[in-house]
């Protein structure tokens, strides 16, 4: 084998590390956007359980006799 076919070996290898080094990159990016949105739909949805509570709280503080009003969702201990 001569040098030139050694240097050619080792730039085309060179090019598959590389190559293979950004795909893994752009793989990593992806799965923490992916995460990053997740965390932030979950993070949403606790803000939104959150202001329920403390707006059920606040209704019930003012009107204590509402509590059993009937809200038209059956549960499963009810007859």
């Amino acid at each position: 084998m001569g040098w030139l076919t050694m240097i050619t070996a080792l730039v085309k290898f060179l090019g598959a590390v590389a190559t293979y080094s950004k795909q893994m990159q752009s793989e990593k990016a992806g799965r923490t956007q992916v995460i990053a949105l997740l965390l932030q739909r979950m993070s949403d949805d606790l803000q939104l359980a959150a202001r329920t509570r403390t707006e059920f709280d606040r209704d019930l503080l003012r009107n204590p006799e509402r509590l059993y009003d009937d809200d038209g969702y059956k549960r499963s201990g009810d007859g």
